[in-house]
């Protein structure tokens, strides 16, 4: 096991098990992540390398997620409507859009 801790949390332990880790190619271009969200949902989060790209990886990584979390379960997956092949990635591994987040920050942008 590798101890961890999650930024902004209290140090609570933490633990990953390097047998879980799967190397889907010899580059770290493409990534999947499951992580704990925003309140507290699962959240998914994938880049594919460009040269992987069109070939359904996406999907496969996708469909890898839903199935770590339990059945009927919520996901969340923050995707840019202009990002396509995401969107069509999620949507091929059935997903289906409930909801939106909206992100705001402060007019001037000063923080004051």
């Amino acid at each position: 096991m590798i101890s961890l801790h999650r930024l902004g949390h209290k140090l609570e332990p933490f633990r990953l098990n390097p047998d879980l880790i799967v190397t889907v190619e010899a580059t770290p271009d493409t990534v999947l992540t499951l992580a704990t969200g925003i309140g507290g949902l699962p959240e998914l989060s994938l880049q594919v390398a460009p040269a992987q790209r069109g070939t359904g990886l996406g999907t496969a990584l996708a469909r890898a997620a839903r199935g770590l979390v339990p059945a009927g379960e919520p996901v969340a997956a923050c995707v840019s409507p202009a990002n396509v092949p995401s969107l069509r990635a999620l949507l091929s591994a059935g997903f289906e859009p409930v909801g939106s987040v909206q992100v705001y920050r402060e007019a001037d942008g000063t923080g004051d």
